[in-house]
């Protein structure tokens, strides 16, 4: 809550801080999480929009909350964009690869390729194979973001992130067919949501990997 107006105030550090707090509090009694993420207080698409709604999904996201809500609103989650959607897809992309860290292994420690690299001086690591296997596993590629220099930015239009966000969403809805599926995949999805239907508590929480999952019947975890 803002201080001075009292109003909600979805897009502060608190707001982060609480959300974490929900997922504490779903992992100690081994229940699912829910919590609000990609949320601002901003009512334009603007600077404030785009580090709150980072801000909040990156505490969201890294503390462990299972469901996260909210992608694509603004104005205290009153409003909603379909550019901020396909925005939202590419933070929960960068977040994902954030969450994943840097991996440390003998693989990635490469000692026999620097050791080989230091003893022949034509070569350089970007040109070898090992470099380019496992650099893709390392990298997210934005669907968004700009990372050109000024002048290819100017010769492509010199357009922001929600000029891109539009052109995505007008290919989006350009070239999708609708909510229409294939009779054999829709028999599947039936019989999958029979199978659905039959799952525990329990069975989410081995899904989702939480601890002191059961084997059988439901079990909140620990007392407090």
């Amino acid at each position: 809550m803002d201080p001075v107006s009292s109003n909600v105030s979805w897009g502060s550090i608190e707001t982060g801080l609480i959300t974490s707090a929900f997922a504490q509090l779903g992992r100690y009694y081994n229940i699912p999480s829910r919590g609000p993420g990609a949320v601002t207080d901003s009512k334009l698409l603007d600077l404030q929009n785009g580090y709150e709604r980072l801000m909040t999904l990156f505490c969201a996201a890294t503390s462990g909350i299972n469901y996260i809500t909210c992608a694509g609103t603004y104005e205290s989650s009153l409003t909603e964009a379909l550019e901020l959607l396909v925005i939202d897809d590419d933070l929960a992309g960068f977040v994902s690869r954030a969450k994943k860290g840097i991996n440390v292994d003998e693989n990635t420690l490469a000692t026999e390729v620097i050791r080989e690299v230091s003893q022949k001086e034509k070569k350089h690591y970007l040109g070898l194979k090992h470099s380019v296997r496992n650099i893709r596993k390392e990298l997210y590629i934005s669907k968004l973001a700009d990372r050109n220099r000024r002048n290819i930015w100017r010769k492509q239009g010199s357009k922001d992130i929600i000029e891109r966000a539009r052109e995505k969403v007008d290919q989006i809805l350009a070239t999708q067919e609708g909510p229409g599926m294939d009779p054999d995949v829709e028999k599947r999805f039936d019989a999958y949501w029979e199978t659905v239907k039959t799952r525990t508590m329990d069975d989410y929480r081995k899904l989702e990997g939480m601890e002191d999952a059961t084997e059988t019947g439901v079990s909140y975890g620990k007392e407090p």
